[in-house]
């Protein structure tokens, strides 16, 4: 009986473990590197803040509808590029993979739109409860504190790094530092200008 006791908490302890590392995997590689920005970005068009508009307009039904269609086809791209892994197509699986992102991050954004709405129905309400609290379930465990606490140390010694590295190899009166400046002023620029025109257009329809 001991054996067996023994056997299954180990078994247990692998599946925490397996787990909470793919949660960490998409966490800080999925979402904070790629899906992230991509929904900031999407956010940000002019385009999209219309349609912002209309789907808190829509019915709970249609906002449902269009959620768990675009919902099937990332889940569906996503399992086929697992597919495309196993049969060793890794090139056609990392492409699948990689576009279905920007559409992930746009169905995460409905949501996010149209949430009051589709927490309306108990069961989707449930569902979300439930994904919340394995989220914070997750993020209670020793052993994701510790990889966390990690991954900042060593986020804080590439950068520390990097810096050496720029001081020492490629110093402030460097022409290459200068056009990297003058290219990072330029996007920076262009992109406060979107947010202001955004901002202005967002006010003349308030």
């Amino acid at each position: 009986m001991k054996f067996l006791n023994s056997i299954f908490n180990k078994i247990k302890l692998t599946f925490q473990i397996t787990i909470i590392l793919i949660f960490i995997l998409f966490e800080e590689i999925v979402w904070e590197s790629l899906a992230k920005p991509i929904y900031l970005v999407i956010h940000s068009l002019k385009i999209i803040q219309r349609l912002e508009k209309h789907l808190k307009k829509i019915n709970s039904y249609v906002a449902l509808l269009i959620f768990t269609f675009l919902l099937f086809v990332v889940e569906g791209a996503g399992l086929l590029a697992g597919v495309l892994f196993i049969k060793g197509k890794v090139m056609m699986g990392s492409i699948l993979y990689l576009a279905k992102i920007p559409l992930a991050g746009f169905t995460f954004w409905i949501f996010r739109v149209t949430k009051n709405k589709m927490l309306s129905f108990s069961l989707v309400l449930w569902i979300y409860n439930k994904i919340i609290s394995i989220f914070d379930w997750i993020k209670s465990r020793e052993l994701y504190i510790e990889t966390m606490k990690r991954l900042k140390f060593i986020k804080s010694y590439i950068k520390i790094s990097l810096k050496s590295f720029k001081d020492k190899f490629l110093p402030k009166e460097s022409g290459i530092v200068l056009k990297l400046k003058r290219i990072y002023k330029a996007i920076k620029s262009k992109l406060q200008d979107i947010r202001k025109d955004n901002s202005d257009e967002t006010n003349k329809s308030n």
